[in-house]
């Protein structure tokens, strides 16, 4: 048994599977995703910066229940299966937002693209087309992505991601003894739930919020400030005024004598 497989198999969770990075954890790959024959304009020209722009894309190594365990729908296709290995046509599975920018819609099942400029790079053959999602972070929008079969790549290490009919945190001791039991020597590291993940990738948005707020506060308090003050100054320069009037009008006239 796998330690994927005895993840899996805990009380409590619903499904788990392996990637190469966690979504919105800041971390990514990305390439340069192109049609067969495409060449690049010279480099360090203005048309292949533009280039480069226009056919990058994020990539994400992931296992066959991936998709299942995110929740990410599929619009075409299938997703990755022990038959997609090491000596089979290497394949790939495209987000939305990939497949329109290679292809110009979504029909892209069956059709392959490149994920280098140079002309011996291995062609991947789409396979299933999915919904967008989220990758580095919250505050972009949904990225042009490309996920590949974790049978296909050469990775140094991946990331369990377990989905619960629970509260995640609540199965970490669980997850601790199971993996101490198969793997004693790897340690876990950076264990948090997708919720958690987030929350810290908007903590600058909560803190810009924070500080807008105490901002207008002061500025409210300044000009409720100067408002008293401006209001005090004119009470208090008619009170002279009128004090003034008062002693003018009290004062005893003195009756000119003829000369």
């Amino acid at each position: 048994m796998t330690a994927l497989d005895r993840l899996a198999a805990l009380p409590g969770v619903r499904s788990a599977s392996l990637s190469s990075y966690t979504l919105i954890s800041g971390s990514a790959s990305m390439s340069v995703a192109a049609l067969p024959g495409v060449l690049a304009p010279e480099p360090g020209s203005a048309a292949a910066a533009a280039f480069f722009r226009s056919h990058s894309t994020w990539r994400l190594v992931v296992d066959d229940r991936f998709f299942e365990t995110m929740r990410i729908p599929f619009l075409r296709g299938r997703t990755f299966g022990p038959g997609d290995s090491t000596g089979s046509q290497q394949v790939a599975v495209v987000n939305n937002a990939l497949a329109r920018q290679l292809f110009g819609s979504d029909d892209a099942v069956g059709k392959r693209f490149k994920l280098s400029l140079r002309e011996d790079a291995p062609l991947l053959e789409v396979i299933g087309v999915c919904a967008d999602a989220k990758y580095t972070s919250m505050r972009r929008e949904f990225p042009p992505t490309v996920y590949m079969s974790y049978r296909q790549q050469d990775l140094e290490s991946m990331t369990f991601a377990l989905k619960t009919a629970g509260d995640p945190l609540e199965i970490v001791p669980s997850v601790r003894a199971a993996m101490g039991e198969i793997a004693p020597d790897v340690p876990l590291v950076q264990i948090q739930s997708q919720e958690g993940q987030i929350q810290r990738s908007m903590r600058q948005e909560r803190l810009f919020a924070k500080l807008a707020t105490v901002l207008g506060l002061v500025t409210l308090l300044l000009s409720g400030i100067g408002l008293y003050g401006l209001l005090a100054y004119s009470i208090a320069t008619l009170a002279v005024a009128a004090a003034r009037r008062a002693r003018s009008a009290q004062a005893p006239r003195r009756a000119r004598s003829p000369r």
